[in-house]
């Protein structure tokens, strides 16, 4: 399942979460704020699946050793990208991120580092992608309040992406994934930490957006 997809599914099944949420914010009182992240960034690609048993069509075999080059590739550009951005720093830049958007945000209760209840963000996958095409950087996040007592009170997720440079109309194809996963490759360690870093920001932004929006 592709990650738009899996968050539309993730999406629709929180619906009678935000329900909860509404009727419990008022009473969180102060609220302690939680940031994980995963071992390391990742890159992301779709690739064409290897021939089965038995003379397969040229375009097949193509397309099958178009797809190991891409992911060959993408195992150098996940080496540069883990050397260029670490969970920590992913961790911090969506720790002041956030806390610096939800500070002047109208929100019934008050986020910081003390609180009996608990707003947990866990980054669940983050780093870049060349599916379909396009490189991009992403950053993919699950959010959970717990109250006093400790009872689940909010749960979203959230996908922030950002495309890097030239490429937004390419066909969605796979040799166009190899092509996309070229560019990755040719970025530097510096730029992999900047984009990355600012999907990071973006996320803690737009996770605060929804706290809002869920409280309508």
């Amino acid at each position: 399942m592709s990650r738009p997809l899996a968050l539309l599914v993730a999406s629709s099944l929180l619906i009678g979460c935000h329900g909860r949420y509404k009727r419990n914010a008022d009473a969180l009182g102060k609220v302690r704020l939680e940031v994980r992240a995963p071992a390391g960034p990742q890159v992301s690609v779709d690739t064409a699946p290897l021939p089965t048993s038995g003379e397969a069509p040229a375009t097949e075999v193509i397309e099958a050793g178009v797809g190991v080059a891409t992911v060959l590739l993408g195992h150098k550009v996940e080496k540069k990208l883990r050397r260029s951005i670490s969970s920590d720093e992913a961790e911090a830049a969506l720790t002041a991120a956030f806390l610096g958007d939800v500070a002047g945000e109208p929100l019934p209760y008050t986020v910081g580092t003390k609180g009996r209840a608990k707003l947990t963000i866990e980054i669940v996958d983050f780093g870049l992608d060349a599916s379909g095409g396009t490189p991009a950087a992403y950053v993919m996040t699950r959010t959970t309040i717990h109250d006093k007592t400790g009872k689940k009170v909010y749960k979203a997720t959230e996908m922030c992406s950002r495309t890097i440079g030239p490429g937004m109309d390419v066909p969605l194809t796979t040799v166009d994934d190899l092509v996309a996963m070229k560019q990755l490759s040719e970025l530097s360690p510096k730029r992999m930490n900047t984009v990355v870093t600012a999907v990071v920001e973006q996320c803690g932004e737009e996770i605060t957006q929804e706290l809002l929006t869920h409280l309508d």
